[in-house]
């Protein structure tokens, strides 16, 4: 089941009909932490693929890269030429104001649909529950996308699209919220289980991936991995001898130092506010390199022989940091970094040394 839930806001695990049972044009979610139902107007939606360009659009909360998929080499594609109808209806949902339907889940059927029409003039109903929600129900429109997408597995980013995603939308509900706060109900709506090393980097990258992505149009998305992902952050720091952070200091009398962490609004203007000189020499890169493969673009970004005393002190304490403020130790490996048999050295690292990693959490739970 998927969860978005916090015990102090309005986000939480929710079930119930949703939009794959309709009745009587509205749609229930009962969320299981207060046994609240929440129900919506829902409507099914035909539209022509004519028409779908001018009708609706891709949500901002489905993280999906419909530009780096082969259309045409798709079962689904050559399915719906041949048969010209949608075997199950899209999500979609709509918000106050606006006639635009925002699809939460069926953007490649989307983008086959349109395809076809423009390449051969077969127009293909595209068919879309509809659900009416407002701004302060875009949790549910996340959780649909988890609940019901079962095509191929998100690359990594989709993952950090989807990531910051769940970020922008928590900070302007609980502007005054951490990031730890953020990476805990990120985690429990099932989307993937990050530490906070691996979020930090996600959400800068996704963010600077919107500005580079048209020098990236060739590359396999498959191998734009956390790896490359660091490298672009670390070119962007590197270049502004500074660090892209997701959190800022506040005043905070309730607190026994005075002051607290917590996220930063509206962090992708921000960010490339921030870092706008830093972006534009990245962009300056990329549109140099000769070949745009993965590996001569990684090789294009390494900067780190220039790198101030400074920044290398920063990245050097990346993993490991106690000081009188904050005492954290973070190892992430994934198979999206590392290959098969390389995890499997990693795994049993970790298992040989099992014993004295919990030691050392029994050693601080007895201390405090």
């Amino acid at each position: 089941m998927d969860n978005f839930r916090s015990r102090n806001r309005g986000l939480h695990t929710a079930s119930g009909n949703g939009l794959s049972s309709l009745k009587d044009n509205k749609s229930t979610f009962i969320d299981q932490i207060t046994g609240k139902k929440h129900t919506f107007k829902t409507n099914d939606v035909s539209i022509d693929s004519s028409e779908l360009s001018s009708k609706t659009e891709i949500s901002p909360f489905n993280p999906r890269e419909i530009s780096k998929i082969d259309l045409e080499s798709l079962n689904l594609y050559k399915n719906l030429k041949e048969f010209q109808i949608l075997s199950e209806p899209a999500i979609g949902y709509t918000l106050p104001d606006s006639d635009t339907i925002f699809i939460a889940n069926g953007a490649t059927r989307r983008a086959c649909c349109i395809d076809i029409y423009n390449k051969t003039n077969i127009d293909i109903k595209y068919n879309i529950h509809v659900i009416q929600l407002d701004k302060e129900s875009m949790w549910l429109v996340l959780q649909e996308i988890r609940r019901t997408d079962s095509n191929r597995k998100f690359t990594f980013i989709e993952q950090s699209i989807n990531a910051l995603s769940f970020y922008e939308m928590y900070a302007t509900t609980e502007p005054s919220s951490s990031v730890k706060n953020i990476i805990e109900n990120y985690n429990l709506t099932g989307a993937s289980s990050l530490s906070q090393g691996r979020f930090s980097l996600m959400i800068p990258f996704a963010i600077i991936y919107s500005e580079i992505k048209e020098f990236l149009i060739d590359v396999d998305s498959k191998k734009i991995s956390a790896k490359f992902a660091k490298l672009v952050i670390d070119f962007i720091e590197n270049t502004a001898e500074k660090k892209i952070t997701i959190r800022k200091t506040v005043k905070d009398d309730k607190t026994s130092k005075g002051y607290s962490f917590v996220v930063v609004e509206n962090i992708q203007s921000t960010v490339l506010s921030e870092f706008k000189a830093e972006v534009t020499a990245l962009k300056s890169t990329l549109s140099r390199i000769p070949s745009l493969n993965i590996d001569t673009i990684s090789d294009a970004l390494q900067t780190k022989d220039s790198v101030s005393d400074a920044i290398q002190k920063k990245d050097a304490e990346n993993n490991i940091v106690i000081n009188d403020q904050v005492c954290t130790i973070n190892f992430s490996f994934t198979r999206e970094d590392y290959s098969e048999s390389q995890m499997k050295k990693i795994r049993e690292i970790f298992n040989e040394n099992e014993d004295f990693l919990n030691e050392l959490k029994n050693k601080i739970d007895q201390a405090i």
